[in-house]
């Protein structure tokens, strides 16, 4: 079966500009796969993520590239995380505060996060981001890639941010975590360059 892409964006209902120019310029490099772009709106995200994952079903998509509509990304990104032929593949962009939480020093710092010693996950810093595709704790599902296959193997739901105990679990590293329950990696590619749009783009 030849791939479908659906490019899925969930929105709380604004776009940046950038976002738009970087779709239109994946479309306008010749992007090699048929594709199919659909938004959800709603406050909450997740909930976003989740309506995306059943309309892509329906669309009968072999995989869904999720894009949050405040990162900006080269016209080549979307076809590298698809031809790196992963399971669950995205890219690093950053937190969008110079104080990450649980950095001991004040700078941008990627969201994509390791192991620590115990196995948890962790943030890291700027020198600690790998250089070339990785496996990973977790990625941010701001631009990532996942094969359709994928959401036969994990329960649902799916994407659900969680609280255990006084640890709060964003909804992307719990996903990341039944990926990897149900026997599959998670990927990072960091050559994808994305900036992450505050104020300015971090």
């Amino acid at each position: 079966m030849d791939k479908l892409i659906m490019i899925g964006l969930p929105s709380s209902g604004s776009i940046k500009d950038g976002t738009v120019e970087g779709i239109f310029n994946a479309q306008r490099e010749g992007f090699p796969w048929p594709t199919i772009l659909k938004t959800m709106t709603g406050p909450y995200i997740d909930h976003n993520q989740m309506k995306l994952v059943e309309l892509a079903r329906e669309l009968k998509a072999t995989h869904l590239m999720l894009i949050e509509t405040d990162n900006v990304f080269p016209p080549w990104g979307i076809e590298q995380l698809v031809e790196s032929d992963k399971m669950v593949v995205g890219a690093n962009y950053n937190f969008k505060t110079l104080t990450p939480p649980g950095c001991k020093e004040v700078g941008v710092a990627p969201l994509i996060k390791l192991w620590d010693e115990n196995g948890d996950p962790r943030n890291i810093t700027m020198e600690e981001l790998p250089d070339f595709l990785s496996p990973v704790y977790s990625i941010p599902l701001g631009f990532a890639l996942i094969d359709m296959k994928v959401f036969d193997r994990i329960e649902f739901p799916y994407f659900i941010n969680i609280w255990r105990g006084k640890v709060f679990t964003e909804a992307s590293v719990h996903f990341c975590e039944k990926v990897r329950m149900g026997g599959m990696e998670v990927w990072c590619d960091p050559t994808v360059k994305v900036g992450h749009i505050g104020s300015y783009a971090y």
